[in-house]
Order: C-alpha cells, then structure tokens, then sequence
C-alpha cells in the first residue's frame, strides 16, 4: 500500500493559497495544502505501526513556525510548491528522522 507522512500547517492566507492552486494545481480538491516529509513509499507495515514510527521520530520536535516564501514547481505539470524559509531546519530534521528509521522500508514511485 502507498503511504506518504505529510504535515498540514494553518495557513492565515488559506483562501490565497487555494486560489493559485484551483489555477494550477489538477488535483487541489483532492488534499489540503501540505508539507511533504517523507514521499509516496510502499510498505507492509500496519497503519498502526507506522503512526507509532511518526510519533517515536517527533519526540524531540517542538512546535515551530513556518514561513513559506516564493512559488517554485512546475506549473504545467501541477506540481507547485511554496518554499519554506523559516522552519525550513525543522523539516530538514524530521524528514531525515523519517527516511533513517530502517524499519520503514520505502520503495520510493
């Protein structure tokens, strides 16, 4: 089964960020806008285990703000992006977190 772990942030200017998606974006109604921390992977473990893994590589996270600065991405492709200025280091953190774990064996699409 494919999976991906995502983070979806509070965003002020929600109505602004969809407005560019519903523009760009095929496949805007179909998830809220969010961080990618660890890409579509396919693995056998339960849902159950893998929300464990989650939540054993967030332990030492504490909550952070997020500033997202310029739009990035291919736009006719649909793959857009805003990229993170502040709490970018974060991210970086665990999202390599994540991807150390070898109990999440991903076979990345």
């Amino acid at each position: 089964m494919l999976r991906s772990i995502l983070i979806f942030p509070q965003f002020a200017n929600n109505l602004e960020i969809d407005l560019i998606r519903k523009r760009i974006d095929p496949l805007y109604k179909n998830i809220r806008p969010h961080i990618s921390l660890v890409f579509p992977f396919d693995s056998p473990i339960s849902d159950d285990r893998l929300i464990t893994l989650t939540q054993e590589s967030l332990k030492k996270v504490d909550c952070f703000k997020i500033e997202l600065n310029h739009l990035d991405g291919d736009f006719r492709g649909g793959y857009i992006w805003l990229e993170v200025g502040q709490g970018r280091k974060e991210i970086e953190i665990i999202h390599d977190s994540l991807y150390r774990n070898s109990e999440l064996s991903r076979v990345p699409i």
